[in-house]
């Protein structure tokens, strides 16, 4: 007996051990399955960090020279920084440091705080604070806080002061940690601040600044610990206290005058209880709320984040929580509050999983019925279809090991192999049966079937998974997204292999109703195994009921006696659900032995079966007679079959060159964010006025609209809950709408923009919530040294790509300047009134914008106590060149002594580009354009744009990423052949027959080609990722069809003669194979759910590839192996 024969013999004498193993592994993949994170990509963001700094009352000019430069001048040279990119803004910057794919986020962090720890940066800045995440990036959730509002305008404004004092102070800080948040922002509502008005001309004849104020108030609030005293045995800890927690408690302070004497604080201004100016407001369905957006870490899991927020929100809401009142740590919403969740990404991305894991359990139950269809028998189809799911159960264990989640990539890698898995089953299977109707006996039937294609599926096997080697050279996106896909079919068509050459034989060798010698110590096991199992396990499931371990036990109870519910119960092991229990139970009740209701059970389904066999075995016998038919045309036209070949495959080649190409499809969620801009100069209240127009309508849309949630702006703002640029310039909002129907999108861009073409002097942006992490798909970033060459240039490049065929939009990042006051000193004038430059700066400072003395303490909450001019005496230009900034002789000098005031307008934001001033030119392409067309028309409508020395134009966004995925992914492709090509080649021991087995792959290429082509769908990552599985998919079945042909009973045959016979053995395996793979992927084409954008483009590209190049396998295959084996044979010739 052979080693292979020696080793199935061992495992079909021990159908136990097979079972219990089998069981272990299931039982260690369910574990599994619990623990795996899920997500709706890979990560395919590249790892970011965000340096943030604080700039008070810095102009954006001053945050960039003196915050931005030196931080991107210290980091820059730290390893791993792929770009570095900043934006500085009135009072802050953030320096964003775009890193290479799997760089370290914690030790990149650790460098980065190092690195800033030794920069010497204005005593004025905060200290910069280092961020996991990236700020252009859209926030994973957002909330709304909503109140009742009163009428009066002073209830109203102390209601929305309750309302941003609960978010900021309650709800911040216990949403900030949940693990894996990044930043909570908090925008809407009012701020409490205590102000202190001055009289700035009384002030001035006294000889006091606002300085002065400032400092009195700061040193009248003290707290402070005075060391120990002593006293006998006892000791006293010395505390001054002095601090102020009233309104009240400010009004009585004094001031010094310069001549020693006092004033009460009253006597130089008001103190009152107001509320900060606003430069924000957020208006929920139209009401004002409070908005909070939350992003994420760049490394952290989407869904486990949101769970968290989900998981403080039903704390908030929940009943209990509302009745507790011991104050044991636990917050609760106030009473009137309403608590919104107006975005959660995570909603989405669990929805796609669901859709993509309802796809593969579909797919599966399709791969069972062409296997009955094909095998019309229960007991081998049963035997074949466990390999689906124990390959898929077995593989959860790996996925977690190597840190490999849900994501529709991975699960997508388990649809595509759901038909594949049992294609090593089948040629086993194929195998036995044929020995068996030989005459020989199952035990010895088995045993010599599966030694026999043995080395086959191995060589089958290896030819899949060898695509996947060329994986380290794919770089970018794409190899991001391939790695968890081939981690997925990797494990699982492993397991399938062992599935195929352990349990089927297993199983196999025991068929009920089969007789056959067994070796007397087999007999006794699987009778002891079969009397514990059916009568044991019935206390255990009585006992333990229908749960997982209950489950599991009816399993293998079954296994040993019908495999097929086996299969059932491991496919329903997923759903663990009502349904689950409830299809168990009635097996465990139709079926169980001795019962009569079984037998009658039996007859009447083998009487409804009778009828179905009848019309299966016609319809198979007719196809087999039609494929000899053209097969016997084929070999009479072996020149024209070949040359119909080579002209379709140069169509094809030809053809793919004029399809479109893009990165990644864009994602549709039923969100769309509007961004308006009413101008630069305009005030809050007339925004808000403008913005209530737009509000009004999308309230009166016959319930299309589920809410939508404004955050309003004037000039020059951007708020935290904003992202990737939204209003980047004049006053304006953004209103995200969040619709009932997905569908709908398109007609709220119509109607929505239909619309705002009737509201003059309003320009809007519509855009979709990005779950991938690029900007735009197409960027063009102009840099230069001069600010206004840059806008020049930038206004050229929006200017000539607007013209591009298949442009929608063009947006710049050129920022609206907001209107300034520029105060220009006359030096002479300074210097004769004694006044230096940067004093009269800080005295218009604080008079202007004012400034924090201190905080009142009033229990948990603080109130600033705001000093500043009386508005009276800055409410215009007259009156701010009025302001005393000094004295001299006796005699106040106003602003207008000493400097001119001009009215300009002042850059919003400086942005930065990898060192150098840059703006940025986004284009938004129309839904019937793609990128590659698209890019490569901007890349020649820049290349003839002339530039100045110092400038430069460059493409980035997903246009820059599409060029580098596609390159190295076409380099995989062809080393993916390659490798395919040596597996088949040292199976065979061969070079010619080998290579007639690769001429599937270019036939697979027509399939995919037409289909594109046919559907008007563009060649994406996806589709090249279908590509090079395709590349080890479709050779299998030419592998099975030339081993046949070639083999040793073929040898004294004549080619033709070998390969009809080989034609007709391995056609029923080949189609088998072929449609329970094909099959397995039409619910991944057909659902219409959330994620189809994603996961239908590499389902279109395998099912089309495979079954065009099963088509022509067998009937082109065969005419290259005829030639080729009289080319090299020519004695068979």
């Amino acid at each position: 007996m052979k080693a292979a024969e020696k080793i199935i013999a061992e495992i079909v004498d021990r159908p136990v051990a097979v079972l219990m193993t089998t069981a272990a592994v299931l039982l260690f993949g369910w574990i599994s399955l619990s623990r795996l994170p899920v997500t709706l990509l890979p990560d395919i963001a590249y790892p970011t960090l965000t340096v943030r700094t604080e700039y008070p009352d810095a102009a954006p000019e001053e945050v960039e020279r003196a915050i931005t430069e030196p931080i991107e001048e210290t980091l820059s040279t730290i390893e791993g920084v792929r770009h570095i990119r900043s934006t500085s803004r009135p009072d802050f910057s953030e320096v964003v440091l775009e890193l290479r794919w799997k760089t370290s986020l914690d030790t990149t962090a650790q460098k980065v705080r190092e690195r800033l720890e030794l920069l010497q940066l204005p005593e004025e800045s905060l200290k910069p604070s280092v961020l996991r995440f990236d700020p252009d990036l859209d926030p994973i959730l957002r909330l709304g806080v909503t109140l009742e509002l009163p009428e009066d305008p002073a209830e109203r404004s102390t209601a929305l002061g309750r309302l941003r004092s609960f978010c900021e102070t309650s709800l911040k800080p216990e949403l900030e940690k949940a693990l894996g948040v990044a930043m909570v922002s908090v925008e809407g509502g009012q701020m409490p601040v205590a102000l202190v008005n001055l009289d700035l001309p009384r002030l001035s004849r006294l000889g006091l600044q606002p300085a002065d104020i400032v400092t009195r108030i700061a040193q009248s609030n003290v707290n402070l610990p005075g060391g120990r005293v002593r006293e006998g045995r006892i000791e006293y800890r010395v505390r001054t206290r002095h601090a102020l927690n009233t309104i009240a408690d400010v009004e009585m302070l004094t001031v010094a005058m310069p001549d020693g004497k006092t004033l009460p604080l009253t006597d130089l201004g008001t103190v009152s209880l107001g509320y900060e100016e606003r430069d924000t407001l957020t208006r929920l369905n139209g009401k004002e709320s409070v908005e909070i957006a939350i992003y994420k870490e760049a490394d952290a899991n989407i869904v486990s984040v949101a769970k968290e927020i989900r998981a403080v929100v039903s704390r908030l809401e929940s009943p209990e929580n509302a009745d507790n009142h011991s104050g044991a740590g636990k917050l609760k919403l106030p009473a009137g509050f309403s608590l919104w969740i107006l975005y959660d990404a995570a909603t989405f991305v669990e929805s796609a999983i669901s859709e993509v894991q309802d796809a593969a359990l579909w797919g599966a139950v399709l791969a069972v019925i062409v296997l009955l269809v094909f095998l019309r028998k229960i007991y081998p189809t049963a035997v074949i279809s466990i390999a689906i799911p124990v390959s898929i159960v077995a593989v959860f264990t790996p996925m977690l090991l190597l840190d490999v989640g849900f994501n529709l990539m991975s699960l997508g890698g388990l649809a595509l192999g759901v038909g594949m898995l049992v294609d090593n089953s089948i040629v086993v299977m194929e195998a036995i049966a044929r020995r068996r109707d030989e005459g020989m006996a199952p035990r010895e039937a088995t045993i010599k079937g599966t030694s026999e294609v043995l080395s086959a599926v191995v060589a089958s096997t290896l030819t899949t998974l060898a695509v996947f080697g060329p994986l380290v050279f794919v770089e970018g996106v794409a190899g991001q997204i391939f790695g968890d896909l081939a981690a997925t079919v990797t494990f699982s068509l492993i397991v399938s292999l062992v599935a195929a050459v352990v349990l089927v034989p297993a199983l196999s060798a025991r068929e009920p109703g089969s007789s056959g010698p067994k070796p007397h110590s087999a007999t006794l096991r699987w009778a002891a195994a079969n009397y514990w199992i059916h009568h044991r396990s019935d206390g255990i499931l009585r006992n333990r009921g229908r749960g997982v371990a209950g489950t599991l036990v009816a399993g293998i109870r079954w296994a040993v006696g019908f495999p097929y519910v086996f299969a059932m119960t491991i496919v329903l092991l997923a759903i663990d659900g009502i349904v689950g229990r409830v299809v168990l139970g009635t097996l465990w009740w139709l079926f169980r032995r001795g019962s009569a209701r079984g037998s009658v059970v039996q007859r009447a389904l083998a009487a409804l079966w009778r009828p179905l066999d009848i019309v299966f075995g016609w319809l198979g016998r007719g196809m087999a007679a039609a494929f000899a038919g053209l097969l016997r045309f084929s070999l009479r036209a072996k020149i024209l079959v070949v040359l119909l070949s080579i002209a379709a495959f140069v169509w094809a080649v030809v053809t793919s060159q004029q399809l479109g190409r893009e990165l990644i499809p864009e994602v549709r969620q039923g969100v769309v964010t509007v961004e308006l801009d009413v101008g630069a100069g305009s005030s809050l209240d007339e925004v808000a006025h403008r913005v209530a127009e737009v509000e009004r309508w999308l309230s009166r849309t016959d319930g299309k609209v589920d809410t939508f949630a404004s955050t309003i702006t004037v000039a020059g703002q951007r708020t935290t809950t904003q992202s990737r640029g939204e209003n980047e310039g004049g006053g304006g909002a953004v209103i995200t709408v969040t619709l009932r129907d997905v569908a709908d999108e398109d007609w709220l861009f119509r109607m929505l923009g239909e619309k705002l073409a009737d509201m003059p002097g309003m320009t809007a942006k519509f855009s979709r919530p990005a779950l991938l992490t690029f900007q735009a798909p197409l960027e063009v970033v102009a840099t230069g040294i001069s600010p206004e060459l840059l806008t020049d240039l930038a206004r050229t490049v929006a200017h000539e790509v607007e013209k591009v065929p298949g442009i929608d939009l063009v947006h710049t990042s050129i920022a609206r300047g907001f209107p300034e006051y520029h105060i220009e000193f006359d030096r002479k004038r300074l210097a004769s009134r004694g006044l230096l430059a940067r004093d009269v700066a800080e005295i218009l400072r604080d008079s202007v914008s004012g400034e924090i003395a201190t905080a009142l303490r009033q229990g948990e909450k603080r109130v600033d106590v705001l000093v500043r001019a009386d508005r009276s005496f800055v409410e215009s230009k007259e009156r701010l060149l009025a302001l005393p900034v000094g004295r001299l002789n006796g005699e106040v000098v106003k602003l207008m002594d000493v400097a001119t005031v001009l009215p300009k307008d002042g850059p919003s934001e400086i942005r930065r580009v990898d060192g150098q001033r840059a703006v940025v030119v986004r284009a938004v392409l129309e839904s019937d354009t793609d990128l590659g067309t698209a890019g490569e028309q901007v890349e020649q409508v820049i290349r003839g744009i002339p530039l100045l020395a110092e400038q430069q134009l460059f493409v980035r966004g997903q246009r820059e990423e599409l060029d580098r995925s596609l390159e190295s992914l076409q380099l995989a492709l062809g080393l993916a052949i390659f490798l395919v090509y040596a597996v088949i080649a040292s199976t065979f021991e061969a070079f010619s027959a080998p290579l007639v087995i690769l001429f599937s792959v270019p036939l697979a290429l027509i399939g995919v080609v037409l289909a594109l082509w046919w559907a008007g769908l563009p060649v994406s990552v996806l589709v090249y990722i279908g590509v090079i599985m395709l590349a080890g998919i479709v050779v299998n079945n030419a592998i099975v069809l030339v081993a046949a042909a070639t083999g040793d009973d073929q040898a004294k045959k004549q080619p033709e003669e070998a390969v009809m016979d080989a034609a007709k053995i391995r056609l029923r395996p080949i189609w088998m194979t072929t449609l329970t793979t094909v099959l397995g992927l039409v619910p991944m084409v057909q659902s219409l759910g959330d994620g189809t954008e994603i996961r239908a483009p590499m389902a279109v590209t395998v099912i089309a590839g495979l079954l065009f190049s099963t088509v022509l396998t067998l009937v082109v295959v065969p005419v290259v192996l005829v030639i080729q084996q009289k080319l090299t044979r020519p004695g068979r010739g």
